[in-house]
């Protein structure tokens, strides 16, 4: 399972498919928000935290 957090907010979760590919639909965000996702097998271990910085449109 995948978990996209907003600081201490659950955004939205997903699973991976057959080929360890996955989606999410994440809620509109203001520009500078920072999201983290963490993976979780289904022994229950947890990844580390992966941070992403919501960026303005066509902002690289």
């Amino acid at each position: 399972m995948y978990l996209v957090m907003m600081g201490k907010v659950e955004l939205c979760t997903t699973v991976a498919d057959a080929n360890g590919k996955f989606k999410v639909a994440v809620p509109k965000q203001k520009h500078k928000n920072q999201l983290t996702v963490t993976a979780t097998d289904v022994a229950g271990n947890g990844s580390q935290e992966t941070i992403f910085d919501v960026l303005k449109k066509n902002e690289k």
